[in-house]
């Protein structure tokens, strides 16, 4: 009866039943973001070793979120489908912050939850590993969970762990394919999404076999503020349309002042939720987009790299009601990605939870 009741949420929520289907279709807003701009930012340099020093650890506060924390952190990754075919999510809502990278085409992203202390019984749909997650998995130094991997000549994912110095031996490994290996798997079917869109992680049970790992966890906060942003463009309404609009993975983000988080709205699903609480619109305090070069193996479109995720680039923020344009630096492929605001100083980010984009100038993001 359990399943029965669950099944029957699912496929309310599926069919947008938990949100307002409003009849609206992606169009560029009044003010259009330019990716590749000069912007004339002059990031403050790194210190005389190359690498920027990491932000200090404050006891009681989440270095992901600046929200109270238990002191607890255990960083993982999970790869989690984002097609509008696959959504609502699971277990997403507890996320200290949410990355979405292409992996299709210019159209096709897939998400990347980042939880460091609260870890849900249940979170999904996940999917596959690419290439360019491992390399943002090198930022965090975190545990990683998916299922399956792109074996392709090329864009191989074990072969990329195996060139970054990532141990993949069943006894210390913190690479938690589901598919790979029973002595860690804690993967089953959800009765939430049709095979292969409904695979969960006990993540609850990921996190203790992490600790038993051995592996020593070291944070890499960001910068927080209690001031809304004084500067920049109003911005209450966001368009994110990628490639050329495939609905796919389209957004619109509306500015919640009470909340000061930006919501966030899928065109062709409605309300973004998680399927456990679907009532509640999910948003995010911090809206970033890193600008980068996209390339693809050999000019197959179903094998995304990006090779300047080390480098620097524009990046631009909506945050407190505001855009605010600026850049970014990852000095290593084993360093931390350090954003900056419009005068070149570390940007402090607003308390809450943060939705990261990193694209290419196939995107087009706009507001109002």
């Amino acid at each position: 009866m359990k399943k029965l009741i669950s099944l029957a949420l699912a496929l309310c929520v599926l069919l947008g039943v938990s949100g307002a289907l409003a009849d609206y279709t992606p169009v560029n807003l009044a003010h259009i973001v330019d990716p590749d701009s000069d912007r004339g930012i002059v990031p403050i340099p790194p210190g005389e070793d190359g690498k920027y020093p990491l932000n200090p650890v404050i006891e009681g506060e989440s270095g992901t979120t600046g929200l109270p924390s238990s002191g607890t952190y255990i960083p993982i990754l999970v790869n989690i489908a984002n097609l509008t075919s696959h959504i609502p999510p699971w277990g997403i809502a507890e996320a200290d912050l949410i990355y979405e990278l292409p992996i299709i085409n210019y159209t096709g992203t897939r998400s990347m939850a980042l939880y460091t202390e609260t870890f849900p019984e249940e979170v999904g749909p996940v999917r596959s590993a690419r290439v360019l997650h491992a390399d943002l998995r090198q930022e965090w130094d975190a545990a990683w969970v998916f299922e399956g991997i792109q074996e392709s000549e090329g864009t191989n994912v074990y072969v990329r762990l195996r060139e970054l110095g990532v141990s993949r031996n069943p006894d210390t490994t913190i690479i938690y394919n589901q598919g790979d290996s029973k002595k860690w798997s804690q993967g089953f079917r959800s009765p939430y999404n049709l095979d292969p869109n409904n695979f969960s992680v006990r993540l609850n049970k990921i996190a203790e076999i992490a600790v038993e790992s051995g592996h020593e966890w070291h944070q890499r906060p960001f910068l927080f503020t209690d001031e809304k942003p004084m500067t920049g463009d109003d911005a209450e309404k966001v368009n994110v349309i990628y490639g050329t609009g495939s609905w796919n993975c389209d957004t619109y983000y509306s500015y919640d002042a009470e909340t000061n988080r930006y919501m966030r709205y899928v065109p062709a699903k409605g309300d973004y939720v998680d399927i456990h609480d679907p009532d509640t619109q999910l948003g995010y305090e911090n809206l970033i987009f890193q600008w980068t070069d996209l390339k693809f193996y050999q000019y197959d479109w179903q094998r995304p790299v990006l090779p300047n995720v080390v480098g620097e680039g524009n990046a631009d923020f909506f945050m407190g009601g505001k855009h605010i344009s600026g850049y970014w630096v990852r000095t290593d492929i084993n360093e931390r990605t350090v954003f900056f605001d419009s005068e070149g100083n570390e940007i402090q980010l607003q308390r809450g939870h943060s939705w990261i984009a990193v694209t290419s100038n196939h995107t087009t993001v706009s507001y109002e």
